[in-house]
C-alpha cells in the first residue's frame, strides 16, 4: 500500500469518504478462497471487488495495492487470473488512448503494471499521452513522475511540474497532512505511516531538485533546497546541491 498513500489521501480530500458495499472483509474473502483453492470462485469475486470498489475512493488504496497482489498472487497458482488481470488492464490502456480516460483508469493501469512489474508499459502509454492529449496527461502527472524522472525524461516533467516553489509548498502541505491524519486516527498512527510522511517529502524534494538541475535551472534548485531543509533537515537534501 505504500506507494499508494499519496494518491490515496488527494483521493480523499476531493471526494470525501464514500460508503460501498464493499471493503477489506471481502478482500479476506477472496485470499480465504485462495487458500481453499477455490480458484475460479476466488478470481469471479476480485473482478466483483475491482469494479466496486471503484465506487468508495475510500478504497482505492486497498484496490490498488492488497487487491493487486492478492490477485497476482491468485494468478501464480490460477494462471487464468493474470490473463483476467491484464485485460483489466488492457481496457484501461484502450480508453486511454482514445483520449476518453479519466484519472482512475491511469491509475489503475500504473497501480497493474506495477504489480506486473511492467513499468515500462506505463512509460510508454504516458508518453503517448503526453505528445497526444497533453491536458490529460498533465492530471496523471502525479503517478507518472517517479517513472519519467527513474528514465531522467526530464523535458517531459519541465511541462508538467509546474512553479517549482508551489510544487514544493505542496509536499511541505502533503507532510502537515499527512502527520495530522496520524494525530486524529488511530489506525494511520503507526511507524510505517509516519516514516511515510517523512520519505516521501524527502523524495518529492529530491525529485524536484533533481528535474530543476537538470533542465539548467540550478538557482530555483538552490531555492527549493534552501526551503526544504530549514522546514525539515535530512542528509539526502543537504547533499543534493553541492
Amino acid at each position: 500500500m505504500r506507494r499508494n498513500y499519496a494518491v490515496f489521501i488527494i483521493l480523499i480530500i476531493i471526494n470525501g469518504l464514500v460508503m460501498a458495499d464493499v471493503g477489506n472483509e471481502d478482500l479476506n474473502q477472496i485470499c480465504k478462497l485462495t487458500e481453499k483453492g477455490q480458484y475460479k470462485q476466488a478470481l469471479e469475486k476480485h473482478l466483483w471487488f475491482h469494479e466496486e470498489s471503484k465506487k468508495s475512493p475510500g478504497m482505492a488504496g486497498v484496490r490498488l495495492s492488497y487487491a493487486i497482489s492478492a490477485w497476482i498472487n491468485l494468478g501464480n497458482k490460477y494462471p487464468p487470473a493474470i490473463e483476467a488481470l491484464k485485460e483489466v488492464r488492457d481496457r484501461d490502456k484502450k480508453v486511454l488512448l482514445s483520449g476518453k480516460g479519466s484519472f482512475q483508469n491511469f491509475h489503475d493501469l500504473s497501480s497493474i503494471n506495477h504489480g506486473l512489474n511492467d513499468e515500462k508499459d506505463t512509460l510508454e502509454l504516458f508518453l503517448i499521452i503526453d505528445i497526444k492529449y497533453p491536458e490529460q496527461a498533465k492530471l496523471y502527472y502525479i503517478v507518472a513522475e517517479d517513472l519519467l524522472i527513474t528514465h531522467k525524461k526530464y523535458d517531459v516533467c519541465a511541462k508538467y511540474i509546474g512553479d517549482p516553489i508551489i510544487k514544493y509548498e505542496q509536499l511541505h502541505h502533503m507532510r502537515e497532512l499527512n502527520l495530522s491524519i496520524a494525530k486524529s486516527d488511530s489506525e494511520m498512527n503507526d511507524p510505517e505511516f509516519l516514516e511515510y510522511a517523512d520519505s516521501s517529502f524527502v523524495k518529492g524534494v529530491l525529485n524536484l531538485i533533481e528535474v530543476l538541475v537538470a533542465i539548467d535551472k540550478r538557482e530555483q534548485a538552490i531555492e527549493v533546497q534552501s526551503l526544504a531543509l530549514s522546514y525539515f533537515s535530512h542528509a539526502d537534501i543537504k547533499q543534493a546541491i553541492q
